[in-house]
């Protein structure tokens, strides 16, 4: 089984990415750095971007931009998902994961893909995936974009969009 590339360590996915530093933009006045600490980076197999110069920080962004290329990537190429990035994090029926938490990205493709495989109707995923259909939803919406992508999967079946706590 290969390894989807939003698996990889950090240097991993890293090397597979072009990096590119990003000088701030947009309002801020004397606030904006005017040094280039953003980054943007480019997977290169995929064409994925993710870029972020939210603080002065460089290592701050790279590590954002990093979590965001994650999820993009999870959701553009989610290639084969371990189940096993669910369980080791579920507790009990409970998934005490928010988008910020290390290994979202993980957890976010085996809900996709749990959605996908049930043709998008919730409670079917969420019963596949051992939690309560809130629990699921709770996942699927802590990230804007995966949000979108669970949203699509649904609309495409027939179903309704997820509603946001």
């Amino acid at each position: 089984m290969t390894t989807p590339p939003y698996a990889l360590s950090d240097e991993a996915l890293l090397a597979s990415c072009e990096r590119t530093a990003v000088q701030a933009r947009g309002p801020g006045g004397q606030h904006v750095s005017r040094h280039a600490c953003g980054i943007k980076l480019i997977h290169r197999a995929s064409g994925v971007e993710a870029q972020c110069q939210d603080e002065r920080d460089p290592t701050v962004n790279r590590s954002r931009a990093l979590r965001r290329l994650r999820v993009r990537l999870a959701i553009a190429e989610p290639g084969q998902v371990d189940r096993s990035w669910w369980d080791q994090r579920r507790s009990g029926s409970r998934m005490p994961v928010t988008a910020q938490a290390k290994g979202y990205h993980l957890v976010a493709a085996v809900a996709l893909a749990a959605l996908q495989q049930v043709e998008g109707r919730l409670a079917d995923a969420a019963a596949s995936l051992q939690v309560s259909s809130s629990q699921l939803a709770a996942v699927l919406t802590a990230d804007k974009e995966v949000h979108r992508a669970a949203d699509a999967i649904r609309s495409a079946n027939g179903h309704g969009v997820l509603r946001s706590r």
